[in-house]
């Protein structure tokens, strides 16, 4: 089976509560990285469709050999490296996708 690198930073699926600004309560924030469908539970995400709690979350990389724009150097390949954040990197098989 052919395998691929893709970015360990890569979070398919999440949901994180994160407090909100004020300290009376919280918020949940989830979505799915392949897509960039992130929401938050607060108003202001209600509101404008985006918000403060989701800024750090689409930060997150996501980058895969199978689908990126970005091609690895042998050197990254070889060692591992991202070519878009210059993080590390996973062998993953094709095919084999998670959801």
């Amino acid at each position: 089976m052919k395998t691929y690198q893709k970015c360990i930073r890569e979070r398919r699926k999440f949901s994180v509560k994160v407090p909100s600004s004020n300290g009376e309560g919280e918020y949940t924030i989830s979505g799915y990285f392949e897509n960039g469908v992130v929401s938050c539970t607060c108003p202001g995400f209600q509101f404008n469709g985006t918000c403060k709690h989701t800024r750090f979350e689409t930060e997150e990389c996501g980058w895969s050999a199978a689908d990126s724009p970005e091609t690895q150097t042998l050197h990254q390949r070889n060692n591992h490296i991202c070519p878009r954040c210059g993080g590390g990197t996973v062998d993953a098989a094709r095919g084999n996708f998670e959801s």
